[in-house]
């Protein structure tokens, strides 16, 4: 089990739970995204050194099975390696390395480094895995022969090749059937499986485009499963003609499309936060802005602008005359006591409560 924690004795009581179902539990400190941030957690515990060795104490203090870390690394190769020798201290009898910084997510995220990596396994005597750059089975060989690590980990890269530590680059609806396979056996919520969809079909989609609005849109794992087969169609369809034809290759760089790939993730195009120039097509949306008249009220605040303020007098509002009971609120136009809306109920139910005292005192006397 994996779990993300900012406090001590939850984890330590999350762990108790987990200790009968797992052959060790892992603390996940090396998540970037934005729900950690804001849920202090994850990456965003790297400057508080002695929590996280706190959360580690205490759960090597409940449970008997192994805890674990994975981290993220500094820019300092030696703050890394400082960082992973505290865990070690702690009681992490694994550490999980991820080569990247917290900074390094999304379109920024870059090459992980491996040499802090290898800092790492030098430095300390607990196994050591490595994680990032792996995009095929030879990189964790490369990985391996460079960091000299225990173990690799790949995370993007198997979601788009689950085949990925056998060496293959399958047929996409060969991995992609049995993920369904699995769905149909162990229910699981819906987005998750469309996410993993849209990660196996990745360059079938591409390819096939019309496909990838039903297949996020869809509602239903049944029909889910018959989009899937119509992709499977249509791409074994060219498939069979390429492999016919002599075109089929699982050879790196040279991969057909209806087969399980990595995703390469393009570079941003600006980093700086700058926007982008009017000559790269602003000019365009600029036109179309003029073409589209104004609002009234964006015309007015225009007015404003150009006269300068106070040039136009402000109309006078209507005083409303106020409630003769409470005084605060205006009273209604069509109440006749001069009543706000809320008074003016309160006297109704008063005047109906006392007549039908009047009908109640009135039958009883005529009996």
């Amino acid at each position: 089990f994996q779990f993300c924690a900012n406090d001590p004795e939850k984890f330590a009581d999350a762990c108790e739970l987990a200790e009968p179902h797992c052959d060790g539990v892992d603390l996940n400190l090396g998540c970037p995204q934005v729900i950690a941030a804001r849920g202090h957690y994850g990456a965003f515990l790297m400057e508080e050194w002695e929590l996280v060795e706190n959360i580690i104490r205490t759960a090597c203090a409940r449970i008997k099975k192994p805890i674990t870390c994975k981290i993220r690394v500094y820019e300092s190769i030696e703050k890394t390696v400082e960082y992973a020798k505290r865990l070690e201290r702690a009681g992490a009898k694994i550490i999980t390395v991820h080569g990247r910084r917290r900074e390094q997510r999304g379109p920024l995220t870059g090459i992980a480094s491996w040499d802090h990596i290898k800092a790492v396994k030098e430095a300390v005597s607990v196994p050591v895995f490595a994680n990032g750059n792996i995009q095929y089975l030879r990189d964790v060989e490369k990985c391996i022969e460079y960091t000299k690590v225990d173990a690799v980990m790949s995370a993007e890269g198997a979601l788009y090749n689950p085949a990925i530590f056998t060496g293959r680059q399958p047929p996409a609806w060969e991995m992609v059937d049995k993920y369904l396979a699995y769905c149909n056996q162990y229910p699981t919520n819906l987005s998750y499986v469309r996410g993993h969809l849209f990660r196996m079909w990745q360059k079938c989609l591409d390819n096939f485009p019309e496909l990838r609005h039903p297949l996020g849109k869809v509602k239903k794992f049944e029909d889910m499963c018959k989009i899937s087969d119509t992709i499977k169609e249509k791409a074994k369809a060219i498939a069979d003609k390429e492999i016919e034809e002599g075109k089929d290759s699982e050879e790196i760089g040279h991969l057909p499309f209806w087969r399980c790939q990595p995703y390469v993730r393009p570079p941003p195009k600006t980093t700086s936060g700058e926007k982008r120039p009017l000559e790269e097509g602003g000019k365009e949306a600029e036109a179309k802005a003029k073409l589209k008249p104004p609002s009234k009220r964006k015309a007015i605040r225009e007015k404003h602008h150009q006269h300068g303020k106070g040039a136009f007098p402000k109309v006078p509002k209507d005083k409303w005359p106020l409630c003769v009971t409470c005084k605060n609120n205006p009273w209604g136009k069509k109440c006749e006591y001069n009543l706000c809306k809320t008074c003016c109920k309160d006297m109704t139910a008063i005047k109906v409560l006392n007549i039908v005292q009047v009908t109640n005192s009135n039958s009883y006397s005529t009996n």
